[in-house]
């Protein structure tokens, strides 16, 4: 049987059932085209991430993890308002689990509306939740996978999970960009770097952490072969702006490819290891 729950703000009973018996969800065509996240990857158009083991992780509620699912232990929802609702989930054919974050602009208070049917009439809703025709996020239990969109938009319902979303710290930045290979010019400091570069530089220095001189002396030719605008003279990098910064980011993340068609140098706003 299919369920439609409420999150709501009660400690004891933080799980209510608003109905039973009908799928709220269609299961999106789109999460077969997915990739594994990481916090500097982007979505093409209808694309999602997931995260693989999901149950495994610390983030994962207790909801998720329970052997099977039993009505039972949950009482259905009262009088309570769309206010006092957090997100709702949708278990549906005893494998996905939806959940769907509730907005101020998705909850309909006291509005009219002119139903034009058989009859034209006009019609008042009170209390109203607007539900998405793409849920924000979806648990697979076969898989043990979750499937989303927005990390931002999920953090509220796995706490913990922007963990995902690491951002070098003001030491690490210090760090990264006190390496031999970086030459600062331009009165370019740490303090200046922006949190599109932090995050990149949390990935570039766990990148390298895994390579020896000489594979790190091979990635910083391969960056200036692709990147000459980018002033390298064998040893150092010279960063003026959050721009030269990118690039060798990029570099280091071995986003610049060649096309073997065409022959076109292009830089890749996603990878994933096939």
């Amino acid at each position: 049987m299919d369920y439609l729950l409420a999150k709501v703000k009660d400690k004891r009973n933080p799980y209510r059932i608003l109905m039973a018996d009908k799928a709220v969800y269609i299961k999106p065509d789109t999460l077969e085209d997915c990739i594994r996240y990481e916090p500097a990857n982007k979505l093409e158009d209808d694309q999602w991430f997931y995260v693989d083991e999901f149950s495994q992780k610390d983030y994962c509620m207790d909801l998720l993890t329970d052997d099977g699912f039993n009505s039972a232990d949950f009482i259905e929802i009262n009088r309570m308002c769309p206010e006092k609702m957090d997100y709702l989930i949708s278990y549906q054919s005893g494998m996905y689990f939806y959940f769907q974050r509730i907005f101020k602009y998705t909850v309909i208070q006291n509005k009219k509306f002119i139903h034009i049917g058989d009859d034209v009439e006009i019609k008042e809703e009170k209390n109203a939740i607007e539900l998405k025709e793409i849920p924000d996020a979806v648990y697979s239990r076969r898989e043990d996978r979750l499937y989303f969109r927005k990390l931002e938009t999920i953090m509220p319902i796995f706490r913990g999970i922007d963990e995902l979303y690491r951002e070098a710290t003001e030491d690490e930045v210090e760090e990264f960009l006190e390496n031999d290979f970086v030459c600062l010019r331009n009165e370019f400091s740490p303090e200046q770097v922006k949190k599109a570069n932090r995050k990149r530089i949390a990935l570039a220095m766990d990148t390298l952490e895994k390579l020896d001189q000489k594979q790190k002396k091979k990635l910083f030719e391969y960056t200036n072969e692709y990147f000459p605008g980018l002033k390298f003279n064998g040893q150092t990098f010279e960063i003026s702006g959050e721009d030269d910064l990118k690039n060798l980011l990029y570099g280091i993340e071995q986003r610049f490819y060649t096309t073997p068609v065409t022959n076109e140098k292009r830089c890749a706003s996603a990878v994933y290891t096939l």
